[in-house]
């Protein structure tokens, strides 16, 4: 889509797209398009976002079949600013927030995937809209400048930008497209996740400092398991003194309320062996 149009659906009306194999449903690229009451059934994309002041209400997005999981996505935000997004649901996908796609200009600059560019610009990061959406029935959580706080709510995605000295800990974000993804933190500490079956990255750190991944688990994603050590003593803004020692203690669990209002128990590992890792240059990335 080129223009700058409303696409809505009819009253009464429910549109389903079902795009090709290797094709996105939608490709939204011209500003202020509205995209409204549409569900798309996809097998690697459901919608890609490349134009600013976007609005994306009241759709639904799914992957269809879990065989294309690998590299699928409800929805990129490429290089995209000020997009909005309210009352949508995503099954079995997420969206991913990354620059623009790769082009001339995008020679020495880190990329993602080998389709977009990390991200320069910060803005593409820290000025959308994400109310009231969901991933697999649970919070898709976009949070923006939290300061000094331990963050532990049910999330279907988490995605935390520009964050400093906050410790995400036992969220389980399993089936998005990535999982959780943090970007342009400071001193955050991600501990005790699980973000299994990633059709991207159950894990994505970038452009952020002294960062830490403890204790969390990112299996059977696009990519294989990472496991990485983390060589420093390093407290973080709330966790444990030595992030070496030995934890023996058993799984805990806390309450998981959907969309509909009801609570899933969940249990969260305290100990495994999937990955630990320092960022210490806002160069580098991790991706698990």
């Amino acid at each position: 889509v080129e223009r700058s149009v409303a696409l809505r659906a009819a009253e009464g009306e429910e549109p389903v797209i079902m795009p090709p194999q290797q094709v996105a449903g939608l490709e939204l690229a011209a500003p202020g398009i509205e995209l409204n009451g549409v569900r798309v059934d996809f097998l690697r994309s459901g919608l890609w976002v490349m134009a600013d002041d976007v609005r994306v209400l009241n759709c639904e997005f799914a992957l269809i079949d879990e065989a294309w999981r690998t590299s699928s996505c409800g929805a990129w935000i490429a290089g995209a600013k000020r997009m909005t997004m309210e009352n949508c649901a995503f099954t079995g996908c997420g969206i991913a927030i990354a620059g623009p796609p790769i082009s001339d200009s995008s020679a020495g600059l880190p990329v993602l995937t080998g389709m977009f560019e990390v991200g320069e610009d910060i803005d593409f990061f820290t000025t959308h809209t994400i109310e009231n959406c969901y991933v697999n029935d649970l919070p898709l959580c976009y949070e923006v400048g939290l300061r000094d706080q331990v963050y532990s709510q049910p999330v279907g995605q988490l995605i935390a930008v520009q964050c400093e000295d906050v410790t995400f800990t036992s969220m389980d974000a399993s089936r998005a497209s990535i999982g959780i993804e943090l970007a342009y933190c400071k001193n955050v500490a991600l501990e005790r996740c699980i973000a299994d079956d990633a059709g991207i990255f159950g894990i994505y750190v970038a452009k952020s400092e002294d960062c830490v991944v403890y204790r969390c688990r990112a299996d059977r994603g696009a990519h294989a398991r990472a496991r990485l050590l983390l060589r420093h003593r390093h407290p973080g803004p709330h966790g444990p003194p030595d992030r070496h020692a030995r934890a023996d203690g058993h799984p805990h669990s806390h309450a998981r309320p959907d969309r509909h209002g009801h609570s899933h128990g969940h249990a969260v590992p305290d100990a495994h062996p999937a990955g630990r890792a320092l960022l210490r240059q806002r160069s580098r990335m991790i991706f698990v």
